[in-house]
């Protein structure tokens, strides 16, 4: 990094740090919401980086198998993106946000 002027991530060390969903977020919050009755009940996820440092895959992973197993109450999990997809990506080609929506508010891994 001792070539660089700044370090911009989303890391609190960052020189300017950069939450990369606050504007996905913001957007989905003034969104009508979908009613209860046509929400999918089930965890969002969309991940094309089937190797991430974070873990978050692997933890989709271990998410994924409680529901399998039978043995908790863990929503399933829609994997929807390029790595451990589960799910096709629904008909018509919604948009990310559009499809992110439909699942039940607070569960929206991605």
């Amino acid at each position: 990094m001792c070539a660089f002027d700044a370090e911009m991530s989303f890391r609190h060390c960052a020189h300017v740090v950069n939450w990369y969903s606050l504007e996905l977020v913001t957007d989905l919050l003034k969104q009508n919401p979908v009613p209860f009755e046509s929400q999918v009940h089930a965890i969002a996820y969309v991940n094309s980086n089937c190797n991430p440092r974070s873990g978050r895959a692997d933890i989709m992973k271990q998410l994924m198998q409680l529901h399998a197993s039978g043995t908790s109450d863990a929503l399933p999990v829609h994997a929807l993106g390029g790595c451990d997809r589960n799910m096709p990506w629904p008909e018509g080609n919604p948009t990310k946000r559009q499809v992110i929506s439909r699942h039940v508010r607070g569960t929206h891994l991605y």
